[in-house]
C-alpha cells in the first residue's frame, strides 16, 4: 500500500509538473492538443457506435450507455497527460508560486513547513 502524501508533497510535486508543461515548445503542445483532439474524437465514435448497438434493445437507455462509452475517451485524455481546454491549472499556478522570479506571489502558507 502506498504512503499518503502530504499536503506539502502534493504541492511540490504540482510545481514539478507544472514546470515541465510551462517549458513546453511549441511542437510539443501542437502534438499534445492534436492527440487530446483525437481522443475526443475516439470518444464521440465509441459513443455514437455503442448507442447504435444497444439502442434497438435499450430504447432510451442507450443515451446511458452511450454516455459512458464517452467517457474512454475522457480517460484516455487524463491519462495521456494530453492539453486542451480542460487541463489542471493547479499546476502551473503552483510553478507560479515557487519561481523566484520578480512579480510572483508567495506559495501558500501549507506548502512551506
Amino acid at each position: 500500500m502506498s504512503q499518503q502524501l502530504t499536503p506539502v508533497e502534493i504541492f511540490d510535486r504540482s510545481a514539478e509538473e507544472g514546470r515541465r508543461r510551462l517549458d513546453q515548445g511549441n511542437l510539443e503542445l501542437v502534438a499534445t492538443g492534436f492527440i487530446a483532439g483525437f481522443t475526443i474524437v475516439f470518444g464521440l465514435i465509441a459513443m455514437a457506435v455503442v448507442e447504435g448497438l444497444t439502442e434497438p434493445a435499450a430504447g432510451e437507455a442507450s443515451d446511458l450507455f452511450g454516455a459512458l462509452a464517452f467517457g474512454v475517451g475522457v480517460v484516455f485524455l487524463v491519462i495521456g497527460r494530453t492539453e486542451l481546454f480542460n487541463e489542471n491549472f493547479l499546476d502551473p499556478i503552483a510553478t507560479a508560486f515557487t519561481s523566484d522570479e520578480e512579480g510572483i506571489g508567495e506559495p501558500p502558507a501549507f506548502s512551506r513547513g
